[in-house]
């Protein structure tokens, strides 16, 4: 789930709080892959740089694998700030 222009901060807060608070606790993480992106402008994401960090881990009282895809946007004053997250099972 990305965040996008027509989702308020608290909306895009609660999404991804509902979505793991689903998944339960994560048991281990593993950095898989780290890219950064800079995407043509497209409705979903304003142009800018983009770093995308995926996870492999395992969730949950069973330890079920899932990828975890995080995505950070670089901002004025050198901030990177949360643009997406997302899990699936692997």
């Amino acid at each position: 789930m990305v965040r996008s222009a027509h989702q308020t901060r608290d909306a895009f807060i609660a999404s991804i709080t509902s979505h793991r608070r689903a998944l339960g606790w994560g048991m281990e993480r593993r950095w898989t892959a780290a890219r950064i992106d800079r995407p043509r402008r497209g409705p979903a994401q304003p142009p800018g740089t983009y770093a995308v960090l995926e996870f492999s881990c395992r969730m949950g009282a069973l330890g079920l694998p899932y990828r975890e895809r995080v995505t950070l946007r670089y901002e004025e004053g050198g901030v990177w700030r949360l643009t997406g997250y997302q899990a699936r099972p692997d």
